[in-house]
């Protein structure tokens, strides 16, 4: 079967030198469209899931969660490389969705599915 994709699912190495991981910003933006993940890009982490965050984390950003996509029409920014963040290896990718529901006016296409 498949589900929605989370940040854990896309960035399975968790930018461990050892299990880097394995899709790339280029990868990630090859295809048109803008399609979201269960995963959040905020206070410079990827947040395995979109939703509130740790209570250990200094992260405060309820209700302005910046949902994590894929496809040329998200917003681009720094990767793990730069400002980090990231859930692909080198880009931070945010969909302009601000808050974990999925607002219509945003231009999403779809979702991010993995295989079970």
């Amino acid at each position: 079967g498949w589900h929605l994709c989370t940040g854990r699912d896309i960035n399975y190495g968790q930018g461990s030198p050892t299990a880097p991981t394995a899709i790339t910003g280029a990868d990630a933006t090859a295809f048109a469209g803008k399609y979201v993940y269960n995963a959040m890009n905020n206070c410079l982490v990827c947040f395995d899931t979109c939703g509130p965050v740790p209570h250990d984390s200094t992260c405060n950003v309820t209700g302005r969660e910046k949902v994590a996509c894929m496809g040329d029409n998200c917003t681009q920014g720094r990767g793990n490389n730069g400002y980090g963040g990231a859930c692909v290896a080198d880009l931070r990718l945010r969909s302009r969705n601000l808050g974990c529901t999925i607002r219509p006016n945003v231009g999403i296409y779809g979702f991010v599915c993995c295989i079970d």
